[in-house]
């Protein structure tokens, strides 16, 4: 009886400890981690990516300011220099030829941006398409699933769509923790914050925004917080957020194809107060 009952709790024990390197397998993601030098990407684990979930993290060591977005280049003639063109260009066509997956548009000197991807098998792309960029990329090829792979834990969702935030975060939200950014709109979208120091003031670049594009510069200090740089309709982005205590305006500053304007003047614009 005694062996019994020891041979069941070898089982028990033994069930237990598969389920939990099970769990533990799931919740591991590749980690990707992408320098801005002065005039190149250093990349660190982009070899023998398999499709799945990957952790990013991009950190500018240039004197200049520097980007890192992520595109999957779908037509099979699509060229990473081609793409950035594109990107570049004033108007963007209605077929691209490739999915915008986010990124963070602008670092400065010794700043870091920690975000996550679900990536498909395909061609990929990082890119700084920013002034100081100069044609800085960075291809690598994704295979086919190896395994199983689990998206982050996040704190709350902040949805993207035509054209308005919607926000599921925690009552009184520290503007700390991993934010899933969706893009549920049929255009693209993209998430910034700029920290303002009181309602007054976000009522004025509120008023301001919603005309177009601004003039002049932001409001003093350091307000601005890339969360996530243009995503393509279906596209989902995990970003690693810490604001500081504030009120700060969320924007979309992508333009509409069909009226060129930013989407804050669209309506794409909020205000969130950081407790």
């Amino acid at each position: 009886m005694r062996f019994a009952l020891a041979l069941s709790l070898f089982a028990a024990l033994a069930s237990a400890a598969v389920t939990a390197a099970a769990n533990a397998h799931v919740d591991t993601r590749p980690q990707v981690s992408i320098v801005a030098n002065a005039h190149s990407f250093a990349a660190t684990g982009l070899r023998n990516l398999h499709a799945g979930y990957v952790d990013v993290t991009v950190r500018d060591a240039g004197p200049l300011t520097h980007g890192a977005g992520l595109i999957r280049l779908d037509d099979p003639g699509m060229t990473p220099a081609r793409a950035a063109k594109i990107i570049a260009g004033d108007n963007l066509p209605a077929h691209l030829g490739f999915t915008l997956l986010g990124g963070v548009p602008q670092l400065s000197h010794g700043q870091s941006w920690h975000g996550a991807f679900k990536l498909t098998p395909g061609r990929y792309v990082f890119f700084d398409d920013g002034e100081n960029g100069k044609g800085m990329m960075r291809p690598f090829t994704v295979g086919a699933a190896t395994g199983t792979s689990a998206p982050p834990r996040a704190v709350g969702t902040v949805e993207l769509r035509d054209f308005a935030f919607v926000w599921h975060l925690p009552k009184n939200w520290n503007g700390r923790g991993i934010v899933e950014v969706p893009n549920r709109g049929a255009e693209i979208h993209e998430l910034t914050f700029i920290k303002v120091h009181n309602q007054a003031e976000a009522r004025k670049w509120s008023a301001i925004l919603a005309k177009g594009y601004p003039q002049g510069p932001p409001p003093k200090g350091d307000p601005m917080t890339f969360a996530a740089c243009g995503q393509s309709p279906g596209q989902t982005s995990w970003v690693k957020l810490h604001l500081e205590p504030g009120i700060y305006l969320a924007v979309c500053l992508f333009p509409d194809p069909k009226t060129h304007k930013p989407h804050t003047a669209l309506g794409m614009l909020s205000t969130i107060t950081v407790r």
